[in-house]
């Protein structure tokens, strides 16, 4: 049984059980039964529809990340285009750091004594 059958079963006897609490012919012990019946469902449900937004939220980010390790990743043209240029543009490129300075030195403290 899905989450979401689970989750339409759990409203379906949220509703009969109060249903059932607001009938006046029935007796105060088995009213206050089936009013604790109904809240507890009621309580499932709201457990439910957390753990199915949960559950929708993490299956997308699930599909986006095994989309990108097995690359069939769909990613519009456009996301890699910088405004305003043609399509024939070059892609933004990083710039090149092989020639970049890596040196430093070291300073050694000055006694102020």
């Amino acid at each position: 049984m899905s989450l979401a059958d689970k989750l339409a079963l759990a409203e379906q006897k949220a509703e009969k059980y109060q249903d059932l609490a607001n009938d006046p012919e029935l007796s105060l012990p088995a009213a206050l039964w089936a009013r604790n019946l109904a809240r507890s469902y009621r309580a499932a449900v709201q457990l439910g529809q957390k753990a199915q937004a949960y559950k929708d939220q993490n299956d997308k980010a699930l599909q986006a990340t095994l989309a990108r390790a097995l690359g069939t990743l769909k990613v519009p043209h456009w996301y890699f285009q910088p405004d305003g240029l043609a399509e024939s543009a070059p892609l933004r490129t990083f710039p090149d750091t092989s020639r970049a300075h890596t040196s430093f030195s070291v300073r050694t403290p000055v006694s102020l004594g």
